[in-house]
């Protein structure tokens, strides 16, 4: 039995020789680059970019220069970063094409201000529109800092004035968005269905939070869910803890918005911060009946 059970006990030896053919094993298992090599045969294509190698994805672009070195008139590039970099497979501007891309931007981002190009500015607006409120306006768009929120009854002058801001900042190079609050929250739903949204829900996200000036109009006339008042929360706390610049217009004082539920006090108070010493009451004439008469 002594014999028996020494046969099955392993020696000191053969101890040290399983333990360097497990480590032997390990060793010689999938390593990092095994692992990328495998991605790249099942995507078809390398997965660390060249910069020197144009993104061809989006096809010829008219602002790019045609004889490009870097891009070859495709217009963007991608770095060359590891996999689990934030920047892998991101598309960047080429130098050669920056420019005209950015007054692209501009020009789409011009397009979904209210009335266009042909809206109302500062120098043009009515003066039977608020005087107060538009001095105010003028006053925050010089600013560098800070947001504002516009209240007051249906069809004063709210959205014209914050237009008015919105064509101010894009004339000096700002990037503006400008998004009624119902329309922004039916992109955020559309980024869940692949087939109609063009953009993916990060994407939607980063462009809300990172815009160097967004107008949220026609706040508190969305329906009021769970999910958009969460949604809501975040991308107000999100521009408010980095300091960016928001606008917002609503046919309700803060007080009436947090009692009627519609964004609750987290949301409110977020805004009566963000907005200190810009909350801002339009009254006045409607304006719908001035463009009439």
């Amino acid at each position: 039995m002594d014999r028996l059970a020494s046969t099955l006990r392993p020696t000191a030896s053969s101890a040290a020789a399983d333990r360097t053919e497990s480590s032997s094993a390990s060793r010689s298992g999938p390593s990092e680059l095994d692992a990328l090599q495998a991605l790249e045969h099942i995507y078809g294509r390398p997965l660390v970019a060249d910069p020197t190698v144009p993104d061809e994805r989006e096809g010829l672009h008219p602002c790019a220069d045609p004889d490009c070195a870097m891009c070859h008139g495709f217009g963007f590039v991608r770095r060359n970063v590891p996999i689990h970099h934030e920047d892998f497979g991101k598309s960047f501007p080429c130098r050669c094409a920056v420019g005209g891309i950015r007054q692209q931007r501009i020009a789409r981002m011009a397009a979904r201000i209210p009335y266009g190009p042909e809206g109302y500015t500062f120098d043009n607006y009515p003066p039977q529109g608020d005087q107060v409120a538009l001095a105010r306006a003028r006053a925050f768009a010089e600013q560098d800092a800070g947001s504002l929120f516009l209240w007051g009854e249906v069809r004063t002058g709210k959205t014209s004035l914050a237009s008015c801001i919105a064509r101010e900042l894009l004339t000096r190079g700002e990037d503006v968005l400008f998004m009624p609050v119902p329309d922004l929250i039916e992109e955020f739903k559309q980024t869940f269905d692949h087939e109609r949204g063009q953009l993916t829900t990060t994407q939607l996200t980063d462009l809300v939070k990172d815009t160097t000036l967004v107008v949220l109009d026609d706040l508190g006339a969305e329906q009021v869910t769970e999910w958009r008042r969460d949604l809501l929360f975040r991308l107000v706390n999100h521009r408010q803890v980095l300091g960016k610049r928001t606008v917002y217009t609503s046919n309700k004082s803060l007080v009436e918005l947090e009692s009627d539920r519609r964004l609750g006090e987290r949301i409110a108070w977020r805004i009566k911060a963000h907005c200190e010493g810009w909350l801002v009451k339009v009254a006045g004439q409607n304006l719908n009946d001035l463009e009439a008469a």
